[in-house]
């Protein structure tokens, strides 16, 4: 699929040759028409023989192929991807690289490309299973992934704001459920835009303990990174908006208090002496009394203003 050298090639990472054809394509194919490029895109396929290895890893178990997966993302990414001078030009290759695929697929492709890695592995249960220690870890984890979201969704000529949600929420699905700051982490760096259109179609949908659990695990987020939590407010405020009564925002408000009792009662319980996240109750404790100092000066705001 790759190189005439990839069999014998123990480092894709350090293998320049895609890199160099990528550079290449990228100069012959300047200025071509879009037709053109497709045309280019899918002889280039054909040739190596891709879709046949795309199909075959979309369709296994995550990890169960991580060379093949690995070699994907070099392929992709470094012929059609990495040389790209605009977002409109990353946002066409990402589109021919998704598109042919069903959405469930669209979302292991983005991931195959952009998710984390160690040692030419794809990362695949590391958001189900641990969070970012620090804000240098989160860029790394999410800030790829979130910048490929915000091309397709500038790319509106392919990309519907519906089908953004859907891969979005295809993606912190998979291969399991991620944990809930790490959908957050994820969100934050998506963009308000993106954000908002996710909670509101999460509270459309009635889907309020996902709600609450984002929002709480927005405010530790926040603490953590000595973000100010009224960018929780204005997301808070657009899932207030996007409910129909009275009864469903106090069912939220609530349920949104119970996740963070339950949270800390965890905590507490299943701590264990010799782990390594031992502030985590500090910052749960913390983004709790955080949130409801700026919910107690919103519901409060004409007595106490000065």
């Amino acid at each position: 699929m790759m190189c005439g050298n990839a069999c014998k090639c123990e480092k894709m990472s350090r293998c320049i040759s895609l890199t160099c054809f990528g550079k290449f394509l990228h100069t012959v194919i300047a200025g071509w028409d879009d037709s053109e490029c497709v045309r280019t895109f899918d002889i280039l396929n054909s040739h190596t023989a891709v879709n046949k290895n795309v199909k075959m890893i979309v369709n296994s178990k995550p990890g169960l192929h991580s060379r093949c997966e690995y070699e994907i993302r070099c392929y992709f990414r470094r012929i059609f991807l990495d040389h790209c001078q605009s977002i409109n030009e990353r946002a066409f290759w990402l589109t021919r690289i998704l598109k042919p695929w069903p959405m469930v697929h669209q979302s292991r492709l983005l991931y195959i490309l952009y998710g984390p890695t160690l040692e030419e592995e794809i990362l695949w249960y590391e958001l189900c299973e641990n969070t970012p220690i620090d804000s240098e870890q989160s860029a790394k984890h999410f800030g790829e992934l979130a910048n490929a979201l915000q091309i397709l969704h500038c790319y509106p000529k392919e990309w519907s704001e519906d089908n953004i949600i859907s891969v979005l929420d295809e993606l912190t699905s998979s291969p399991d459920e991620w944990l809930a700051e790490n959908v957050a982490h994820l969100l934050i760096l998506c963009g308000d835009l993106i954000t908002s259109k996710m909670l509101i179609s999460k509270a459309i949908n009635g889907r309020i303990m996902e709600l609450s659990s984002i929002t709480t695990s927005f405010c530790v987020v926040c603490v953590k990174n000595s973000f100010s939590l009224s960018y929780v407010m204005t997301m808070i405020q657009n899932i207030l908006d996007a409910m129909d009564n009275g009864k469903k925002r106090l069912q939220f408000f609530n349920s949104v208090m119970d996740m963070f009792r339950e949270l800390i009662l965890d905590m507490h319980e299943f701590s264990d002496p010799e782990d390594t996240h031992g502030n985590d109750m500090y910052y749960m404790v913390t983004a709790l009394a955080e949130f409801t100092k700026k919910i107690i000066q919103l519901a409060y705001k004409n007595s106490i203003t000065l």
